[in-house]
């Protein structure tokens, strides 16, 4: 059995983080809160997230200009609305969210689908209600089919709450559903689209496993194909709240709420490593995504330090590389922020983050920019085979070339920062030598940042590239 390394953070080594561009706070005295933000293929933002109360009208998606103005806000007719997670679909015309609203006052909370135009303009809704049960999506994605995986759970209180996945079309309607768990406490939190099949972060429990994170993979059409249990974060105390891809070597990422702990799985879900998360006291993680260099960023919140007197909630936010090691973190009070939900790397190099600011955990909205860092370096290639790209940042065509030292198998592959597979190049038994192949992606593949995956002599390359407008 594979020993897993605990490893050790190095705190007093980091540098510092880069520097703020903006931040901003939005709608004060209402109840706002900023779940998700993505870089839009404009170089803006699209929020998901929540505004009721007050003065304004309520909403549930945001989109902003590249310095934080609001360019446009959607809004539903409902009793209520709030949208979890949302992705810019892939010809760059539009937008597709899931979260939660309640249609009439009387109404029980229900699973909501969204689709928007660039400019904002309802296509469809979709909303899923069972009696006297709560039902609420966490995460959507794209599919090449243009349908969308969907997770979600649902909750009653005499089902207590079962994770929950589907698959939908182009226009939301439901294809398939799949339920995963065995007792009452179980979600569906993250889904990713890897080597064409579906992997999911399950939290909960199965028959023959304790409470904690699994990663449950399925094929197009629902079926299963493997589940793991990460025992290592068994127990109440954790709880899995998200995951990302890693181009570095094919695994996971996966964050827990409480701690939080990082955690780093392989291909099937097997843990390799597991580090402790930055915090005082209590601190919280709810967001973790891949960077550009193979690393993660991860956003959370820090409690209160019982022992400094005088310390308040903040929003934390922490870079690592990819074998876990902190490379630089920020604790931010600014605009009393306190939690930062979301955070992303930027074509450009730098970072936007989420969240909210003031006394509560319901707004205003937050919004942060940071400056790309400095002194990150490349990951170097192994001396057994070879990959480059040229130019990059690039328009139109990408000249990819690779070198592999022996005849063998090979796969070369496109992913975007989410972990989806954009485009497989190339496939199959290569013999030794130098290899160029062009890729010239179509309208699907938006301005932003790219990985190249080589897959070959046993290990895997990856390189990253810009694609401009």
């Amino acid at each position: 059995m594979k020993s897993i390394i605990m490893l050790p953070l190095l705190w007093t080594l980091c540098p510092a983080q880069p520097g703020i561009v903006w931040e901003r706070t939005y709608f004060p005295g209402t109840t706002c809160s900023f779940l998700d933000v993505h870089e839009t293929s404009n170089g803006g933002f699209i929020v998901a997230g929540l505004r009721n109360g007050g003065a304004f009208p309520d909403a549930c998606l945001f989109r902003f200009s590249p310095t934080g103005d609001l360019v446009w806000e959607v809004s539903e007719p409902w009793d209520y609305q709030k949208t979890q997670w949302v992705e810019e679909l892939p010809d760059g015309e539009g937008f597709i969210a899931t979260g939660v609203c309640r249609v009439n006052p009387d109404d029980s909370y229900a699973f909501c689908l969204v689709r928007v135009n660039a400019d904002g303009n309802l296509e469809w809704s979709r909303v899923l209600d069972v009696e006297n049960s709560t039902e609420y999506g966490t995460c959507v994605l794209p599919l090449p089919d243009d349908g969308y995986a969907v997770t979600a759970y649902r909750s009653s209180t005499d089902l207590g709450r079962q994770a929950w996945i589907l698959r939908t079309d182009s226009q939301g309607d439901t294809l398939w559903t799949r339920e995963w768990g065995w007792e009452y406490s179980d979600e569906a939190r993250r889904v990713l689209l890897v080597d064409g099949a579906l992997t999911v972060l399950m939290q909960g429990r199965l028959q023959t496993t304790s409470y904690g994170p699994h990663l449950v993979r399925y094929d197009l059409d629902g079926n299963l194909l493997w589940e793991t249990p990460i025992p290592e974060l068994y127990g109440y105390v954790y709880r899995g709240q998200d995951m990302c891809y890693s181009p570095a070597d094919g695994g996971y990422f996966v964050l827990t709420h409480h701690g939080p702990w990082l955690a780093h799985t392989d291909s099937l879900g097997v843990l390799q490593w597991l580090v402790p998360g930055r915090g005082a006291s209590n601190p919280l993680g709810y967001s973790i995504n891949t960077t550009m260099d193979q690393g993660i960023i991860y956003a959370g919140q820090s409690t209160p330090d019982p022992d400094i007197p005088g310390t308040t909630y903040s929003g934390m936010i922490v870079r690592y590389d990819s074998s876990g090691n902190e490379v630089w973190w920020d604790y931010v009070y600014n605009s009393d922020c306190e939690g930062l939900f979301s955070a992303r790397q930027l074509s450009s190099g730098g970072y936007i983050a989420c969240g909210i600011a003031g006394s509560s955990l319901n707004g205003p909205g937050y919004l942060i920019r940071y400056e790309p860092e400095l002194g990150i370096d490349e990951p170097g290639c192994s001396s057994a085979a070879t990959l480059s790209l040229h130019p990059t940042p690039f328009n139109s065509i990408l000249s990819i070339s690779y070198h592999l030292s022996d005849l063998g198998p090979m796969m070369l592959s496109v992913f975007d920062l989410t972990g989806r597979m954009v485009e497989k190049l190339e496939s199959g038994v290569r013999p030794a030598g130098g290899n160029t192949v062009l890729w010239s992606p179509g309208p699907e593949c938006p301005a932003g940042c790219y990985l190249v995956v080589l897959d070959a002599c046993g290990e895997r390359l990856v390189a990253r590239c810009a694609k401009l407008d």
